[in-house]
């Protein structure tokens, strides 16, 4: 059982690593479709919808009627696409489908607003360890975009060239003005080594 979200990293020896990752944890966010064109991608008009412009955002779709294939099953997303305030594209094919006037729903989580916030990670190879493989912090190896809550993390070629482990462990935490930490996201790394040297 993990205590938060876990996602697996691989770095590559001697390689650049940069990996980034959006906090979707702004609160819940419900709008009515206005307007839906048929289409791949589907465009879907909704008067203000708030979706961040400069990356991409995971919505669930629900009870659009004629264009049918725009809903999205279970708890998969579908990622949409800025296109400006009141317009996204959504990666679903509607082709040859007729969109049913004022029908459907849109969820997403916005993004937090991380303006005052800090980030830390730390490696090791394992979680006893004492001593850390690599500690990263913000804004020098982690960078943070507050308008879309992104998160980059990158770690440079010269420095993973010199990593001399099989895999190892990491978490990413942030910080706000108050200092309140989050542990957002947790797990496992492996090292791809190089054989160009």
């Amino acid at each position: 059982m993990t205590c938060v979200a876990k996602l697996d990293l691989e770095i590559r020896q001697g390689a650049t690593f940069s990996k980034a990752l959006n906090w979707y944890g702004g609160g819940k966010v419900c709008k009515l479709i206005e307007d839906l064109v048929p289409g791949c991608p589907t465009k879907i008009t909704i008067t203000a919808h708030g979706l961040p412009s400069v990356s991409d955002t995971p919505v669930f779709i629900k009870h659009v009627k004629g264009a049918t294939r725009a809903n999205t099953v279970g708890d998969k997303p579908v990622v949409a696409t800025y296109i400006d305030v009141d317009n996204f594209y959504v990666d679903a094919d509607t082709v040859a489908q007729t969109y049913s006037a004022s029908t459907g729903l849109v969820t997403y989580f916005a993004p937090k607003d991380l303006a005052a916030y800090t980030a830390r990670m730390q490696i090791r190879e394992s979680i006893d360890d004492v001593t850390e493989i690599i500690e990263l912090l913000s804004p020098g190896d982690i960078s943070i975009s507050a308008n879309d809550a992104k998160i980059t993390i990158t770690i440079t070629a010269a420095v993973t060239a010199a990593f001399d482990f099989d895999t190892a462990v990491y978490d990413l935490e942030l910080i706000d003005g108050s200092g309140n930490v989050t542990r957002l996201v947790e797990g496992e790394v492996e090292l791809c080594r190089e054989v160009t040297r």
